[in-house]
């Protein structure tokens, strides 16, 4: 009886216990982030119509209870992240319940692209693809419907649900160069400016315009345009324009190439002129 009194008290913790049980918390739901990169306003493959095999690399920041706070990088590739092998996308880990999350791309801002970004703010940087902007939501569909916008980025803060992030980047296409007048600041009768000519540029995908822009005044806009045009064409199919009957005076000229999915180059560097009385 002895032995069975002992037992007894050293069961009744144990039972004691059990409706504490019932007390544990549940683990929180999870839930992931899918970000996926579009090139000319279609989702990115790996062919040499979209992306080609470049690399964009990203950054992000995220803050769950099941995984803590931290950033860090990663990149939208061809053979993509987490993501079952589809290219350009790259799904989270999974986050609690609560969660926040942002990314954006890593772009550049200047010629010498020292960060391998591949990516430009515009066209100017001489970057292969220019960022258009980004958009979001909760699905795939919501993020392709909302236009893309420069003025944020994807911030998902103290999320309940899965959500969605699109990159819209598009081509940027290589610069003309000038080829006649041949030699900058040339003195040429007017009788002799017949044309003005610049290299053709190559866009297996779509269909390449040129837009010429001459002034008296080099001074530019912020987007490299003339201030003060005093003739800009109107898009031309070939890398040449007439001049004919060129009044006398120094002018400055440049063009810049745009194609058919709007993608564009940077203006060429300018060139001057002065056009001689015959």
């Amino acid at each position: 009886m002895k032995k069975l009194a002992l037992l007894g008290l050293f069961a009744a913790p144990v039972a004691l216990m059990a409706p504490l049980a019932a007390f544990a918390q549940a683990p929180l739901p999870t839930h992931t982030v899918t970000i996926q990169m579009y090139i000319d306003g279609q989702p990115a493959t790996a062919d040499a119509s979209s992306a080609g095999g470049t690399v964009f690399p990203m950054n992000s920041w995220w803050s769950a209870k099941n995984i803590g706070i931290g950033a860090g990088n990663y990149t939208l590739s061809p053979s993509g992240f987490n993501s079952n092998g589809a290219p350009y996308v790259a799904v989270t880990s999974p986050m609690s319940d609560g969660y926040s999350y942002n990314t954006r791309e890593t772009i550049s801002w200047v010629k010498d692209n020292a960060d391998n970004a591949n990516v430009s703010g515009s066209c100017v940087t001489g970057d292969p693809y220019a960022l258009v902007g980004y958009s979001w939501g909760a699905t795939q569909a919501d993020a392709a419907a909302m236009a893309p916008t420069l003025t944020g980025w994807p911030r998902f803060l103290n999320q309940t649900q899965d959500n969605y992030a699109i990159i819209w980047n598009i081509h940027c296409l290589p610069q003309p160069q000038p080829v006649f007048p041949a030699k900058n600041g040339a003195w040429i009768p007017s009788s002799q400016l017949t044309h003005v000519d610049w290299t053709a540029v190559n866009d297996p995908y779509a269909t390449v315009s040129y837009y010429y822009e001459v002034s008296n005044d080099w001074h530019r806009n912020s987007d490299g345009s003339f201030v003060t045009p005093v003739y800009k064409s109107s898009a031309l199919s070939s890398p040449t324009i007439s001049t004919l009957n060129t009044p006398p005076g120094v002018y400055y000229w440049h063009v810049i190439a745009k194609d058919s999915l709007s993608n564009t180059s940077n203006w060429s560097t300018f060139q001057t002129f002065k056009v001689l009385p015959n």
